[in-house]
């Protein structure tokens, strides 16, 4: 990636295996810089957000309220995805899918 390129601050929602698997791979690129890691389950979050070595975020409003955050991951179960998208969309941050 050229220097002046500015890598894309990211949080991630759902901390299960694929969540876990996006978070890795986010924290191996060098395009994004892996902020936030959220979960329902406190232990699961805790974990991940260790591995990547990101802040683990209990209160998800702590990232739809960090104007620094470029996109929002959710790799939560499907059932949350809308009211998750629509959060991130109405805090003023690009839900953004996972894919590389």
């Amino acid at each position: 990636m050229p220097s002046s390129m500015k890598k894309l601050k990211v949080a991630l929602i759902g901390a299960g295996f694929i969540g876990e698997l996006h978070a890795t791979n986010l924290a191996r690129s060098n395009k994004f810089d892996l902020k936030y890691i959220s979960d329902a389950d406190e232990k699961k979050g805790r974990h991940v957000a260790d591995l990547v070595n990101a802040k683990f975020a209990p209160d998800l409003e702590e990232i739809f309220a960090d104007n620094h955050i470029d996109s929002i991951w959710i790799t939560s179960p499907a059932a949350t995805h809308a009211e998750l998208i629509l959060k991130s969309v109405n805090s003023g941050v690009l839900q953004g899918s996972p894919v590389f």
